[in-house]
């Protein structure tokens, strides 16, 4: 478990350092005014060049594009979205809602997408992420641990460790359709 932050920050790097960018055309699943703001604010932007300042490209007003994302362009920024989030938790705002919003599962007219979202995470970027969560359950223990969000969390926990043990008892290292 990552207990400080800099051990946090280097589990995250060290797990997302390959994901390749997913492309202009790979940042938004559709066409409307929105997914246009978001396409123009993520296109060419590597979330290499923002880890040191990630509210920059992740924080408000920008907060809740990650809803937009396809599961590539999530697992793409994923890494600034947590750092951001553990890092300046006030600032960020509700951007670590959005983010486990739109990742955990769900029954409801989403769950394919976050489904589609979750598989996207190679097994090593599934720990990172079981990282940063167990990081904010302690640090934010009434809104992670015990609060409204714990369910939530306690869901994403679950289908990260159920995916984990799938993935690691077939020997994958990569997602499904990853180009490596």
């Amino acid at each position: 478990m990552a207990t400080d932050m800099a051990q946090l920050r280097r589990e995250i790097e060290a797990a997302f350092a390959s994901v390749p960018y997913p492309g202009d055309d790979g940042i938004v699943g559709h066409k409307c005014w929105e997914c246009d703001e978001v396409l123009a604010k993520y296109k060419g932007k590597r979330w290499q060049d923002y880890k040191d300042r990630p509210l920059t490209l992740v924080g408000p007003p920008y907060r809740d594009a990650c809803m937009l994302f396809t599961p590539q362009a999530f697992r793409y920024y994923a890494p600034l979205a947590m750092l951001a989030s553990a890092e300046s938790y006030q600032e960020a705002d509700m951007l670590i809602d959005y983010f486990l919003g739109s990742l955990a599962p769900t029954d409801g007219k989403h769950a394919a997408k976050h489904e589609a979202r979750l598989t996207a995470f190679t097994p090593a970027e599934l720990r990172a992420l079981l990282s940063f969560l167990a990081f904010m359950k302690e640090r934010h223990p009434l809104d992670y641990a015990t609060g409204p969000d714990n369910e939530e969390v306690v869901s994403l926990e679950k289908a990260i460790t159920t995916r984990l043990g799938v993935t690691e008892m077939r020997g994958e290292n990569a997602p499904p359709g990853a180009k490596e």
